[in-house]
């Protein structure tokens, strides 16, 4: 969740959720200084390839990418931990081109790992899911597509980074 309060409260341009419907990140946009506009998005990655059960996140998100693929011709079987970081890269690239700063707060449930990922520039057409065959889909191909940076990393740059989840 995001909330904003008190003197911040007068800064609130607009707020809103995940356009595909998933639920899988909100959003505020808030008025910066100078006039500049920042969307602090909340969100969360379901884990990769976890069967828990038909209730679980990543079951309902597969059931909905379902549909979308029946719905827009999409011939692939669904993969919602890949599909968020393709859905919200390109997203997050239609904002960037608006010229708001980003601030990305981030449940990924997976490793940025740095020697993956690569440049790739996508195309937003929600509620349509984001289709690119040779994406790889991870963390660090958003970041060097959007030039988002890991502030971890960047306050920590040993290789040792503090806890981040309940077993280390």
């Amino acid at each position: 969740m995001s909330l904003v309060t008190d003197s911040w409260t007068s800064r609130v341009i607009s707020s809103g959720s995940d356009p595909y419907g998933l639920g899988r990140w909100s959003y505020i946009i808030l008025r910066g200084s100078n006039n500049s506009t920042i969307c602090l998005i909340t969100a969360y990655r379901v884990c990769l390839h976890r069967y828990t059960g038909p209730k679980t996140a990543y079951q309902q998100q597969t059931r909905y990418l379902s549909f979308f693929n029946r719905q827009y011709n999409i011939n692939t079987h669904p993969e919602p931990h890949r599909q968020f970081i393709l859905d919200l890269q390109s997203w997050i690239e239609t904002l960037i081109d608006q010229d708001l700063k980003i601030i990305l707060t981030l449940d990924n449930n997976d490793e940025i790992q740095s020697d993956q990922g690569g440049l790739c520039p996508l195309t937003y057409q929600a509620p349509k899911p984001t289709v690119e065959k040779q994406y790889d889909g991870s963390l660090e191909s958003l970041m060097k597509s959007t030039g988002l940076v890991d502030i971890l990393a960047h306050q920590h740059p040993s290789p040792s980074y503090p806890a981040t989840y309940n077993h280390g």
